[in-house]
């Protein structure tokens, strides 16, 4: 199961966001919407939906560029 407010990368696509909510479809498949960390370019939010299976969990560098 993928935490809410994970970073996380869709396998097939390879977009990257945040998983902000998760459901579980009336066949039983679980879906995730994920939100990209920027806006585009038009200043608006990025968000997808996802199946579970695709989404792998991003780690985090433990340090940040200056």
């Amino acid at each position: 199961m993928i935490q809410l407010g994970a970073k996380v990368k869709d396998c097939v696509s390879g977009f990257e966001g945040v998983a902000v909510s998760r459901y579980e479809a009336w066949k039983g498949a679980t879906l995730y919407f994920v939100q990209a960390e920027t806006l585009n370019s038009e200043g608006k939010v990025v968000e997808h939906q996802f199946e579970e299976g695709r989404l792998t969990a991003v780690k985090e560098s433990k340090t940040r560029a200056a």
